[in-house]
């Protein structure tokens, strides 16, 4: 299995990414944190829900997956780009919602 990412930006739609290595998907992370001009929040998470990472900093989320252990694996990961007036865990639930009623 590969990873696969499932990244939401600020104002569009999913995209669904494919990487072969951890790194790959740290890369194509730090490159989406460039590419941001206003402040906006991070949520990373997984379909189990059981682990939900948030930050204000794309470099924390690179940190994160980085440096902890499970996350480390092939797996289905999700990131989302949100404003900081949205219900991050919220987001998360339904995103999750959404994607396995396809």
């Amino acid at each position: 299995m590969k990873f696969k990412l499932f990244y939401t930006p600020l104002d569009s739609s999913i995209q669904i990414k494919h990487f072969e290595e951890h790194e790959q998907m740290l890369t194509f992370i730090h490159h989406q944190g460039l590419k941001i001009n206003k402040p906006c929040g991070w949520l990373l998470f997984r379909a189990d829900l059981t682990d939900v990472f948030i930050s204000e900093s794309n470099a924390s989320v690179q940190d994160f997956l980085r440096n902890k252990y499970l996350w480390q694996h092939p797996a289905e990961y999700y990131l989302m780009q949100y404003e900081g007036t949205e219900n991050p865990y919220e987001l998360a639930f339904n995103n999750i919602q959404d994607n396995t009623s396809e």
